[in-house]
């Protein structure tokens, strides 16, 4: 979760490597937990906008969330997954 707007965006330039292709970044919570989902607790991170190229370490990625955990910070990336009209279909 992260409240997107122009007065909420953060300073990219110089945060991360040029090659994620970082081209907006906004303070944000993201959710973890245990295996099956046990003490699932709201952590501080980033959402960050990509430009979908990331030079070989995105794999297209256009949105990713950085976790701001201690002693490390790790990044999660989302793809569009773009399926058929049959594939939905409930029959």
């Amino acid at each position: 979760r992260a409240k997107i707007g122009r007065g909420c965006k953060l300073p990219h330039r110089g945060i991360y490597p040029d090659e994620l292709g970082v081209i907006a970044r906004y303070k944000g919570q993201g959710r973890l937990a245990e295996p099956g989902f046990r003490n699932p607790q709201w952590i501080d991170g980033e959402l960050v906008l990509l430009d979908g190229k990331g030079g070989g370490h995105g794999n297209g990625a256009e949105l990713g969330f950085v976790y701001s955990v201690p002693e490390r910070h790790f990044l999660v990336l989302f793809n569009q997954l773009k399926l058929k009209d049959s594939e939905l279909s409930c029959t």
